[in-house]
């Protein structure tokens, strides 16, 4: 069947899908929490914890924005290899 797409798409494709998605949701968890940013360096572990122990779900978007950091990282160097490793940076004559 040909679904006018090119037969180069493969499934090293989603890696870049999913890094943009991924890149959105650490943008949206870091703007939740920078509403509860205190610039002061006294009080700024105290906002942490009363973050951790009072807020419902709070606790949730730190632990997926740390996570989501790492995976980023991840699924940039596999996109970054599936640019290196499929050639793409060489510019073809078509």
């Amino acid at each position: 069947m040909y679904f006018g797409s090119s037969q180069g798409i493969n499934n090293w494709w989603r890696y870049g899908s999913t890094t943009a998605i991924y890149i959105v949701m650490q943008v949206v968890t870091r703007l939740i929490l920078s509403i509860y940013v205190v610039m002061l360096v006294n009080e700024s572990f105290a906002v942490v914890e009363l973050l951790m122990e009072n807020n419902v779900g709070t606790h949730h978007v730190r632990f997926l924005h740390a996570n989501i950091c790492s995976v980023v990282f991840i699924l940039l160097l596999l996109h970054i290899g599936k640019g290196l490793w499929m050639g793409s940076y060489i510019k073809r004559n078509l």
